[in-house]
């Protein structure tokens, strides 16, 4: 079971239950970091063997693979939790950013599910908050 940092916690408030995002949530980001590391070694090695020299193109690759990376890590640090009280996210890398909701603000709940999500068992949930101006996700 995944935490939240106990600092976000009201004094009398519990976590009921918590989880960390799924890793389905980033495979396109795997696939686009994956592909682009492949396609920079290749032409590494490629400009390493011949005599053409690509070394540019490679870093270039390198650089169109970052903010894949950063996708990554970013929903590895993603944690999902319920409460007595209220329903937290917590996500970031390097600082958090801790979005909440009580109970009386959520307005709907919507749980979309694909075919590939039957399969492999996971779906999405959609929290709408209402608040006095404007409708949210959380």
């Amino acid at each position: 079971m995944s935490k939240i940092d106990k600092k976000y916690l009201e004094a009398d408030e519990l976590i009921e239950y918590s989880e960390k995002q799924s890793l389905w949530g980033s495979l396109l980001p795997i696939a686009w970091f994956s592909l682009t590391i492949i396609g920079s070694t290749i032409i590494f090695i490629a400009s390493y063997v011949g005599e053409n020299t690509f070394y540019s193109l490679g870093f270039i690759y390198l650089l169109i693979a970052l903010p894949a990376l950063l996708i990554i890590l970013n929903n590895l640090k993603t944690v999902y939790a319920v409460t007595n009280k209220r329903v937290i996210v917590q996500c970031g890398i390097i600082k958090a950013k801790v979005s909440s909701a009580t109970y009386n603000n959520i307005a709907s709940l919507q749980i979309l599910e694909t075919a590939l999500g039957k399969l492999f068992l996971f779906s999405t949930v959609i929290i709408c908050i209402s608040g006095l101006r404007r409708n949210n996700e959380l």
